[in-house]
């Protein structure tokens, strides 16, 4: 699934007041992810990670947050939590340099849209 549907999802879903139409909008993009990705979708739909915390601030996601963005969507679900996965394994000597370089390729990676 692209990450783009998610991203689209959660705005579509924050901007409406109406519960029928949040709930509606949801199913839609649950219902379109593939059986196994699911339950990580819904996931971050509901802001969670299911991870340990990633070691990552804000002033990182500020830093990440200037690489110029994709011109078309490409990004997959699979690769943003690919990309958390190695996050969370970060440790030692390096690994401010590790995690500046994976979030910069994710960000690299990420539409405008998908980057906010």
């Amino acid at each position: 699934m692209m990450w783009l549907e998610v991203v689209s999802c959660w705005r579509d879903v924050a901007a409406t007041r109406k519960r029928t139409e949040k709930i509606r909008r949801l199913a839609l993009t649950l219902s379109a992810a593939p059986p196994e990705r699911r339950p990580l979708v819904a996931l971050y739909l509901a802001g969670q990670l299911g991870r340990p915390p990633l070691g990552v601030g804000p002033a990182l996601v500020c830093e990440a947050a200037q690489v110029p963005p994709a011109q078309a969507a490409s990004l997959q679900v699979v690769h943003v939590d690919d990309t958390f996965a190695a996050l969370a394994e970060v440790r030692g000597a390096g690994a401010a340099v590790r995690r500046r370089e994976l979030l910069a390729d994710l960000f690299g990676r990420a539409t405008a849209e998908e980057q906010r």
